[in-house]
């Protein structure tokens, strides 16, 4: 509620009024980024203090102030900055110089990245933990962006398997990394073909991804279980990395609770507050999670920036026009130069335009 000074005094005298407090709005005044409420009242400003509260909520996180004005109090109330998103945009310098087989988490305390080195065996399985609306999904989707942009699909290929509620990450399912699985039920058998694939030459990394992994263990029965230990518990000796999402750990089987080697679970609703006491939703403030790795006991906190939709279906077209879709290998085959490769190795190459950067990447595609 800002700008209309009429409405704004109506609710200060309830605000008032609902607080005990005798004293009536007499007069106001616009002056610009606060607004005067000039009060009748026998009560000096200390009276005053625990009015905070409501006329934050009142007037979306707005600070009071009040002073001496005779014959009068003035009740001021200062409209509250604009929040500034946290987004995809923020971070895309971060993106845009990965590693191959890096993704990225989001940025620690300092806004330094975090990122996740895929192919590093103690980095095998991830478990991410959160309620609902912690950013869960929102980090996944980054996660998976991340990776598909700083590897190619020849070495890197991903299976995004999610519950009945919605999927999340069908944005980036246009990824030219990302398997469809379409056998149902689904991670039973996309297990089967993991076990299946030969290990000979070198075998492109498999990124498996479980969004509401409860779900689909549901979904998937007693095989679904197997399958989702034998990702966590051998996934590394087959080049598998397994993400898996679930609510709490409770929400996983007995059994698969002490496999997973990194863990991020969201920092709690209401951790990060405005003045006014309050909680920023994600998409505005990003996401924050609390990384911590089983071997080493370290903890690290990551803010995750909000991944929209419309910013994430933008780099997918980006990447389908720019960069060069080369199909994986076949199992088991290993890559052997051919003569053109060699001549092109031989041969320096032209500086061109860096594709990576994206400058229509704004702010404003959430």
């Amino acid at each position: 509620m800002w700008g209309n000074l009429a409405q704004e005094q109506s609710i200060v005298q309830a605000l008032l009024d609902a607080a005990g407090l005798p004293a009536e709005v007499e007069r106001t005044a616009d002056h610009g980024e606060a607004h005067w409420f000039y009060l009748r009242t026998p009560l000096d400003p200390s009276a005053f203090v625990g009015l905070h509260p409501a006329v934050a909520r009142a007037f979306g996180g707005a600070q009071m102030r009040v002073r001496p004005h005779p014959p009068w109090l003035v009740l001021e109330i200062v409209r509250p900055a604009p929040l500034r998103r946290f987004t995809l945009a923020d971070v895309w310098a971060h993106v845009a110089a990965l590693s191959p087989f890096t993704a990225l988490l989001g940025v620690s305390e300092d806004d330094a990245p975090v990122h996740l080195t895929l192919d590093y065996p103690d980095n095998a399985s991830l478990l991410v933990s959160g309620g609902t609306e912690s950013g869960k999904s929102n980090l996944l989707r980054l996660l998976v962006l991340s990776a598909a942009i700083s590897t190619p699909p020849r070495e890197l290929r991903m299976a995004l398997l999610h519950g009945p509620r919605g999927d999340a990450l069908q944005v980036v399912r246009a990824f030219p990394h990302v398997w469809h699985v379409t056998a149902r039920p689904a991670l039973p058998m996309l297990v089967e073909r993991l076990r299946r694939r030969s290990l000979r030459g070198r075998p492109p990394l498999v990124l498996v991804v479980l969004d509401d992994v409860d779900d689909v263990l549901v979904r998937s029965g007693a095989r679904g279980e197997d399958a989702l230990h034998w990702l966590l518990s051998e996934g590394a000796s087959h080049h598998v990395v397994t993400i898996v999402a679930a609510r709490t750990l409770a929400h996983l089987p007995a059994p698969l609770r002490d496999l997973h080697r990194l863990h991020l679970a969201a920092t709690p609703a209401g951790a990060h507050l405005v003045e006014a006491g309050t909680p920023l939703p994600p998409r505005v403030q990003g996401a924050h999670f609390t990384l911590r790795h089983a071997s080493l006991g370290t903890e690290t906190t990551v803010r995750v920036p909000w991944c929209g939709e419309r910013a994430c279906a933008h780099v997918v077209r980006w990447y389908l026009a720019h960069r060069p879709v080369v199909e994986p290998l076949a199992e088991g085959e290993s890559p052997s130069p051919t003569p053109s490769d060699e001549a092109e190795q031989q041969t320096p190459l032209a500086d061109g335009p860096d594709d990576t950067i994206i400058p229509e990447l704004t702010l404003d595609d959430e």
